[in-house]
Parts: C-alpha cells; sequence; structure tokens
C-alpha cells in the first residue's frame, strides 16, 4: 500500500473562536475493483490523555466498470445459396469509456446461429491461450456457439472469432 504523511505544524486547541481541526484531503484513483482498506491516524509530541480516538479507518469498496461492444459480420453478407458456406466473425471491444475504465473480465462471445445451418466448428485467430470456444447447435438459443476471453483491457479488441457453418441444402 501506499502512504501518505503530512506534518501540520501547531494546531489550537478548540475554543469559541477556534475549530481546534484541520482537514487533510486526498483523491484515490483506481482502474479495477478492489477492496481498499484506509486507515488514518494522528499523533503528536504533546501528550494526549485520550489515545483511542486517534485512528480511524474506512473501508470502500471500488466496483469495475467495463464498456463492451460488439461487431458481426458475415461472408458472404447477402444472397447465400443453400448448400454453400457462410462465415459470422465477431469480435468485442473493450472502449477507453472513462466512466467505465476497468480490464474487462471472462469476456464471452455469444452468437446463437440460426436454425437451417450445420456449424462445424469455431475458431479463434491466432489461438491465444486461456481462449476457450464451445460449437453451439444451430436454432438452438439453450445451446449458443460462444468463445470466453479470460480478460479484455480498456481499448482493446478480442482476436477474430470466426464460426462457420453449411447452409442445409433443403433450407428456404
Amino acid at each position: 500500500g501506499q502512504q501518505l504523511s503530512c506534518t501540520l505544524g501547531d494546531i489550537a486547541a478548540a475554543s469559541t473562536t477556534a475549530t481546534g481541526r484541520v482537514t487533510v484531503s486526498y483523491t484515490l484513483s483506481a482502474t479495477d475493483g478492489q477492496d481498499i482498506n484506509n486507515a488514518a491516524t494522528v499523533r503528536s509530541d504533546t501528550p494526549d490523555p485520550d489515545a483511542s480516538n486517534n485512528r480511524a479507518q474506512l473501508s470502500l469498496t471500488v466496483t469495475s466498470l467495463a464498456d463492451l461492444s460488439i461487431e458481426k459480420t458475415a461472408s458472404p453478407s447477402a444472397g447465400v445459396v443453400a448448400g454453400q458456406t457462410i462465415t459470422w466473425t465477431l469480435t468485442a471491444t473493450n472502449s477507453t469509456n472513462p466512466v467505465a475504465p476497468s480490464t474487462a473480465k471472462n469476456v464471452t462471445l455469444t452468437d446463437t446461429v440460426p436454425p437451417g445451418v450445420t456449424i462445424p466448428g469455431v475458431s479463434v485467430a491466432g489461438s491465444p491461450p486461456g481462449v476457450t470456444c464451445t460449437t453451439g447447435v444451430a436454432g438452438n438459443a439453450a445451446s449458443p456457439t460462444r468463445c470466453t476471453f479470460p480478460s479484455l483491457a480498456p481499448g482493446v479488441t478480442t482476436p477474430v472469432m470466426t464460426i462457420t457453418a453449411l447452409v442445409n441444402p433443403r433450407t428456404t
């Protein structure tokens, strides 16, 4: 952890004309979720008859926020013929939005492929470590095709996820 130390000099005792207080303010910054346990103490060379109130602690939970977006393309983009192959590509991006500056964890791209196709496979460009993909069942929302990435830093786009499908010959 970090430590902040301030020498405040002489502080007058509280009276009807003086508060007997000094306020020290500082700002903490965090981009990822965490618990911050912050303790503050005060001491003086002048004897203090009640040292029990010379320490205060505050616990704060910082929540992660990430701003994800997804892009999907198809090839061919229109006019696919029964019996031919169609390829969908998907990418996700974690923006650099200052309101949501965190690294996204366990990012899952999910695609419910429509009925009328057979999915021979799903892949991710470069086969990055820690990425897992599952080929879903076409037309079954309970069994979509998906790839999960361990994390996605702000300003980063996932490698391309590619779903290849064969349009069934009897599809109209």
